[in-house]
């Protein structure tokens, strides 16, 4: 038994609030739950910020989010350290680095971009391997700082950790009673449970839901949010960079296919930029960078090999 999505479907069902333990207690009198006795250990107190803004904790959770799938997907996640607000959630098929930038990048258009990203020591996150540099190279053309939690230190990230629980418990559940079979409708699901939890999840040691702790420090200037600048060009920023070398008639070569670049540079390195597949975007789009000039675009189609140009 969950008992707090219980207390949560009574509310939203017949709009009258029941704790978890009233459900529970409802539960064992019934005879429909036998309780387990489990030692505790003293809740560990971790470090909070002073305003919204001034820190988000992003990370990926793998599980059997959809069970009629069969398959492991995965759940990027980013939340406000001080309010607790879930500030970015989606739910993709596999842990790369093109699926948290794009929820990081709906994040800061939703939200503004906050002093400082921290994750846990993923390759994903980490900026030292070139392979895997995408999304701290991504923050920081946005003046975000990229932050890690230091090793052996599960604790520090305790606060997204304890939103994965609380949503494993859930949207596995919802999408079975549901019959979801995909990620697009499994995402409405995971929708609705974030508006929840942020408009009525009382925490427990703030008294307060996520809404109202972020109402409240907005309202007393305690905000740490940035506007993004009006020059960028997100769409590269929030690309797949890749470095490529220039041959003498102006062409590259990527993913076994040859672009020419006709009066462009000669020799010399350019950056691709990929834009696989995402959301509404059915297409793939590749960008050429020379000097932080846009030199070419193109675009391929869903279900075809041929690129042509935009």
């Amino acid at each position: 038994f969950n008992f707090s999505l219980l207390a949560q479907m009574c509310h939203q069902e017949f709009k009258k609030r029941f704790s978890r333990q009233t459900v529970r207690r409802w539960a064992i009198r019934e005879k429909l739950f036998i309780p387990e006795i489990h030692s505790t250990a003293k809740a560990l107190r971790r470090f909070d910020v002073g305003s919204i803004g001034e820190l988000f904790q992003h990370d990926s959770s793998p599980h059997l989010w959809v069970p009629s799938t069969l398959r492991t997907d995965v759940l990027v996640l980013t939340i406000d350290d001080h309010s607790r607000k879930i500030v970015g959630a989606r739910l993709v098929p596999r842990d790369t680095s093109f699926h948290h930038l794009c929820v990081v990048r709906q994040t800061l258009e939703t939200y503004g971009r906050p002093i400082a990203y921290y994750t846990d020591n993923h390759m994903i996150f980490q900026p030292s391997t070139d392979l895997h540099a995408q999304f701290s190279r991504a923050l920081e053309a946005l003046d975000i700082d990229a932050r890690l939690a230091g090793k052996g230190q599960p604790q520090a990230k305790g606060k997204v950790e304890k939103r994965f629980d609380y949503l494993q418990r859930r949207i596995p559940y919802l999408c079975e009673r549901y019959h979801i079979k995909n990620l697009t409708a499994a995402n409405k699901i995971l929708d609705q449970e974030v508006a929840y939890f942020n408009d009525c999840h009382v925490h427990a040691e703030t008294k307060e839901t996520p809404n109202q702790r972020w109402k409240r420090a907005l309202q007393e200037g305690r905000c740490h949010l940035r506007d993004l600048p009006a020059t960028v060009q997100l769409d590269l920023i929030f690309g797949l960079h890749e470095t490529r070398s220039l041959k003498k008639d102006g062409s590259f070569v990527f993913g076994g296919t040859r672009f020419e670049i006709p009066r462009g540079p000669r020799y010399g390195d350019v950056t691709v930029v990929l834009h696989p597949p995402f959301g509404r975007r059915t297409h793939t789009q590749l960008s050429v960078l020379w000097k932080n000039q846009c030199l070419r675009q193109w675009i391929r189609p869903a279900g075809s090999l041929t690129w042509r140009l935009l």
